[in-house]
């Protein structure tokens, strides 16, 4: 067998870039391996982002380690992968000319034509390798069931309703349309919520109402059964800090957002 050797990645990228500038969701499912013999899982969405002319994560992308482990009391097994101490950058974002950028850092791609459309890459002291997958949905993402509520974005009715803490003046929110496609009948706007805590402590519990709200789908936030918004469980928003959600709709009215007591 001949091996075909390296080829470029802006090449293989087109058809993904082509999918993605027509708002379809990419899927990005990949491992690494670091020097140590840390195994790393990793997996999560993009969609093209025309500020940053990349296709883009949607929410913190999680890099769990095979070293984060715990013992599992049910088999009496190690268990690894621990997303709540997953690594996340703030940027995740693979470029056309076959690139990827992990928070400040952009890191070339390498392709093989062996690899049958995989890519990969070295960062930090640790090899990483990865697929895209096109989505065929005209709208949103898909859930990847890597580290997201074991119940979707929906969390189960509770025992009590939960509280927001600290008090709601210090909290603001700002909402920015970030992109805006036509799909047939419907026209799709997708947007970006930053929630302010604009007080001394940390907000560990929110609970949200939202007026015209009509997503056909969101990421980074989780509904209760009356239609409120809370966070997910495991984000907390520190002092002077600010915590982003997204969600797409079809709807022409911009809704807004307010700490419910």
């Amino acid at each position: 067998m001949t091996l075909g050797g390296v080829i470029p990645c802006s090449t293989q990228l087109k058809p993904v870039f082509n999918a993605a500038l027509g708002y379809q969701c990419i899927t990005v499912s990949g491992n690494g391996l670091a020097s140590d013999g840390t195994l790393i899982g990793y997996r999560g969405s993009l969609m093209y982002n025309r500020y940053y002319n990349a296709i883009r994560q949607q929410s913190a992308i999680p890099f769990v380690k095979s070293s984060d482990y715990v013992c599992n009391p049910h088999n009496n097994r190690v268990q690894p992968y621990l997303v709540d101490q997953a690594k996340q950058y703030s940027e995740f974002n693979i470029y056309a000319n076959g690139s990827v950028q992990l928070g400040t850092d952009v890191v070339p791609l390498v392709c093989l034509q062996e690899h049958a459309g995989a890519y990969s890459f070295n960062y930090n002291g640790a090899a990483y390798y990865f697929v895209l997958i096109i989505n065929s949905l005209p709208a949103g993402c898909p859930a990847v069931h890597f580290g997201e509520s074991c119940n979707g974005t929906t969390t189960p009715t509770p025992t009590s309703t939960p509280t927001s803490t600290p008090a709601p003046s210090n909290t603001t929110f700002k909402v920015t349309a970030t992109n805006n496609w036509v799909n047939g009948n419907d026209n799709f706007t997708q947007y970006s919520v930053d929630i302010k805590n604009g007080g001394t402590t940390d907000i560990t519990s929110l609970v949200i109402s939202a007026t015209n709200f009509n997503a056909s789908s969101k990421w980074n936030i989780e509904s209760l059964t009356n239609g409120d918004l809370t966070l997910p469980s495991y984000a907390t928003i520190p002092a002077g800090g600010t915590f982003t959600f997204g969600f797409i709709t079809t709807s022409s009215v911009i809704p807004s957002f307010a700490v419910k007591n």
